[in-house]
């Protein structure tokens, strides 16, 4: 089963808008600032783009839930992939979404890294066993499958859509 009936093309930024502060900014403001202010913004990018499923039940709590989570412990898996995850009774099923930076955000990965791409599921409680067999093939198709060249290279949504359906 592939994760095509979880993801539409709505949930699919090939580039996202949330960009870097400046090196300025960087300089002006103590890390931890405008790290949590970076990550603010991502979360609420890719909550906007899972916000265009009907599944999602409460648009303001499922930000609360992502971004608690995200506080909790950095969801960026290093090899410049960040998953923003969280298990929630504010979607109805599992919801899925991908955002794309090509020159990369600092998101406090593990290697130091820039993270390009971003997948972010959201799923209620009780569908643990898709929610945990898609973030082990995640995981696998990041460390030793090649999935981040293969998404900086792709060019369409269908491109990108297709890679990751092959996932689970």
């Amino acid at each position: 089963m592939g994760l095509m009936r979880y993801l539409s093309d709505a949930r699919v930024r090939l580039e996202m808008l949330t960009l870097m502060p400046s090196d300025e900014e960087r300089e002006e403001i103590p890390r931890e600032r405008w790290l949590r202010d970076l990550k603010e913004r991502v979360i609420h990018e890719m909550c906007d783009l899972l916000l265009t499923s009907s599944d999602i039940r409460n648009p303001n709590k499922l930000f609360i839930d992502l971004h608690n989570r995200e506080k909790q412990w950095s969801t960026a898996l290093g090899h410049g992939v960040a998953f923003p995850h969280v298990r929630t009774m504010h979607t109805r099923t599992l919801v899925f979404a991908i955002g794309r930076s090509m020159p990369g955000i600092d998101y406090d990965a593990p290697d130091g890294e820039p993270v390009h791409l971003f997948f972010s599921m959201v799923c209620p409680p009780y569908e643990d066993q898709i929610y945990r067999r898609f973030a082990k093939q995640l995981a696998i198709a990041v460390t030793y499958g090649g999935l981040v060249d293969q998404a900086l290279q792709a060019t369409t949504v269908g491109e990108m859509m297709r890679l990751v359906d092959g996932l689970v």
